[in-house]
This record gives C-alpha cells, sequence and structure tokens, in this order.
C-alpha cells in the first residue's frame, strides 16, 4: 500500500500530491471569519466562495475570508479534520457530510473561538440571505444557483490569509536570483579580460597610454 503522511488536524494535514492547507489565524475580536473548503472543481464550491468575497467586500470591518481548494486534499484528509474540530453537537449534524463544499464561520469570543458549521453552499446560502437581505449583489448570489460555467473554482486566498509566495514562486525567484548573480560574474570577468587587453604593454597598467603604445610599435 502507497505510505501516506498527514497530520491529524485542519492545519496541516496533507498527502504529498495535496495542496499546503493554509494557516488559520486567531480571529480578530469583533470580526466573523466566513471559510469555505472543497475540491478545486466545483461549481457550488466557486459559488460558496464568490458569496463569501462579496459579504467580506461588502463589510470588510466586520467579516473575513478564508478558503482551502484543492481536490486531493479535501476529502478524505481536511474534511474530516475539520468535522473533529467541531462541537459536539454539530459533529453530529455534520458527520455524514461528504460533499463540496464545507463551509463555517469562526468567531473569537474571549480567548476561545467557536466555530459555527454551515455544511454546504446552501446552507450558507440562507444564512446569508437571512443576514443580508438588504443586499442586492449579496442576495443574487444567494438566491441564484450556480452556473456549469463557474465550475472551475478561483483559488485566491482569502482576506484572513497571509499572501506570502508559493513554494513554486519561491524557487522561481531563487533560481532567477542565482541566474543574475551568474551573469553579474559574467561580466566581471568579461571586464577583467578587456582591462587586461588593453593594458598590454603598459607596465604602469593605464588603458589609454597602453593602447596608445601598442599603436606606435
Amino acid at each position: 500500500p502507497r505510505s501516506q503522511e498527514h497530520q491529524k488536524d485542519a492545519m496541516g494535514c496533507q498527502q504529498s500530491r495535496e495542496k499546503p492547507i493554509p494557516k488559520r489565524s486567531e480571529v480578530p475580536e469583533g470580526k466573523t471569519r466566513i471559510c469555505v473548503a472543497g475540491f478545486a472543481f466545483s461549481h457550488h464550491t466557486n459559488r460558496a466562495g464568490k458569496l463569501a468575497r462579496a459579504i467580506q467586500a461588502h463589510d470588510p470591518d466586520k467579516y473575513e475570508t478564508w478558503f482551502y481548494f484543492d481536490t486531493s486534499g479535501y476529502r478524505p484528509n481536511f474534511l474530516e479534520a475539520i468535522k473533529r474540530e467541531l462541537s459536539e453537537e454539530d459533529q453530529k449534524k455534520f458527520g455524514e457530510h461528504k460533499t463540496s463544499p464545507f463551509c463555517w464561520l469562526e468567531v473569537t469570543e474571549g480567548k476561545t473561538k467557536r466555530i459555527e458549521a454551515k455544511g454546504g453552499r446552501d446552507m450558507l446560502c440562507e444564512w446569508a440571505k437571512a443576514t443580508f437581505a438588504d443586499v442586492p449583489s449579496i442576495i443574487t448570489l444567494a438566491d441564484e444557483g450556480p452556473s456549469l460555467f463557474e465550475v472551475f473554482v478561483d483559488k485566491t486566498p482569502g482576506t484572513a490569509q497571509p499572501a506570502k509566495d508559493s513554494k513554486e514562486e519561491v524557487e522561481n525567484k531563487e533560481t532567477e536570483g542565482k541566474e543574475a548573480d551568474q551573469k553579474k560574474d559574467n561580466r566581471s570577468i568579461v571586464t577583467k579580460e578587456r582591462r587586461i587587453e588593453e593594458t598590454k604593454g603598459d607596465p604602469k597598467g593605464d588603458p589609454k597610454e597602453g593602447i596608445a603604445k601598442e599603436g606606435k610599435k
């Protein structure tokens, strides 16, 4: 059987093929974090992400977003791990949830983080319609079903996620830096060789004088 290495919590469970799971930091006092996780190829998941972004854009002082979209990592590893973070009541309620997406809210109460599970896109929409009944842009996204053209999920990180470079971007920058250093070294070598050529015949090493002496020969 293929060996697998993964952590036991939703902060970092992963397989070799899985996208690293972004850290979920503490939720600032007075804010609600809207979290959406699911497959990277799912029109329901994409719509849930759009709805979360619309809510955050409408009231950025009160809401922030966190996303994890990865077809290999979402189920079973991440989904089962996040369920273990739920209250006993929500664990019973959403224990059989296996579809994409899975949505939940996070708030900080005193020094305690509270997670309120919503389940699928439909339940996130119900919450949005009840909470933002007078905001047409949000109601439109919550009231209308997603199109199949929305199947490719927008993987833009949520506002609660640090804008760090991906591993690939870091490696590319390191490669570009090494190439730039190599070019600089090459230019230095060429410059030194040119100066050596120019100073031939001049014991004092003055380029112009050396060239002039060579010209008189």
